[in-house]
């Protein structure tokens, strides 16, 4: 699918959001893209479903950070919480590859965490549904249409 996942391009453009489309080689993790785009880990956001005992929830975090699944639990009130597997994420981003995540769960109906570490850079770079496109906006466009919660639940790697 080498093109911005459609629900992805209308809501940026119906809401008059300057972005930057980005083409890159296929790649599959959200370092290889980080790299494909000439973008620091650090300002690469890669989206990552988790399910609670009440539902699925989108966590957006550097790619060069991976997610504490313990510090989710404390900060939900979660007695469980675990990686939604791919047949959920399947059903919830059927116009996104595989893998290939936008940070935009408020689009499918997650609510959306952001890592405070994310929100440092005045720009976000992340995948635009497929393994072969990514956008970079500002933070604060991002911010304006997604209204994440803050969370840390983070450590980098």
């Amino acid at each position: 699918m080498s093109v911005v996942a459609n629900r992805i391009q209308d809501f940026l453009n119906h809401n008059l959001i300057c972005y930057e489309t980005l083409p890159h080689v296929t790649d599959f993790t959200a370092m290889e893209t980080s790299e494909h785009t000439h973008t620091p880990g650090r300002s690469f956001a890669k989206a990552v479903v988790v399910e609670t005992i009440r539902n699925a929830v989108m966590l957006v975090l550097p790619a060069d950070h991976e997610v504490e699944l313990e510090s989710v639990r404390w900060a939900l009130h979660s007695p469980e919480v675990s990686l939604a597997p791919e047949s959920r994420l399947r059903r919830i981003f059927r116009d996104c590859d595989r893998g290939a995540i936008p940070p935009f769960g408020n689009l499918y109906g997650l609510e959306v965490f952001v890592s405070p570490c994310v929100l440092s850079n005045e720009t976000i770079t992340f995948n635009a549904g497929s393994h072969e496109m990514a956008i970079r906006m500002s933070k604060a466009d991002y911010v304006t249409l997604v209204d994440p919660l803050v969370l840390d639940f983070t450590h980098h790697v």
